[in-house]
């Protein structure tokens, strides 16, 4: 308990692992707290998204009880929305949504899918 509360104190000072000069895996390479509009260009729907959390402890709680440096996954349908799951259940909302401030990551991973299934897939979630 004592080191889950002194991973919990990292993160919301953003020391140690969550420091920005401590980047580490595949979240290294995430833009914090804003999408280059160069990426947007490049998104096609179905592409998936990875957020790392900074100022929510739900998304710290997530990153520790996984080991992982993702705590949230979106899905891009086009026109600059995705679609996620939120406390309101499943919703489409503008891509910047993802990232409300400096500490959020997002590492988007681009699918090597045909545009057919593509829309295939997200028709279906939608």
């Amino acid at each position: 308990m004592i080191l889950a509360a002194i991973d919990y104190w990292n993160f919301r000072t953003a020391r140690g692992r969550y420091s920005f000069h401590a980047k580490q895996g595949r979240m290294s390479s995430a833009w914090d707290g804003w999408f280059p509009e160069q990426l947007v260009r490049l998104l096609k729907p179905g592409d998936v998204i990875f957020v790392r959390g900074g100022n929510w402890i739900g998304s710290w709680l997530i990153m520790y009880l996984t080991s992982s440096w993702v705590s949230h996954v979106a899905i891009y349908v086009g026109s600059g929305q995705v679609i996620h799951a939120t406390n309101q259940g499943v919703v489409v909302d503008p891509l910047q949504s993802l990232v409300s401030n400096e500490r959020d990551g997002v590492l988007p991973f681009m699918l090597p899918l045909s545009d057919k299934e593509r829309v295939a897939m997200v028709d279906h979630q939608m």
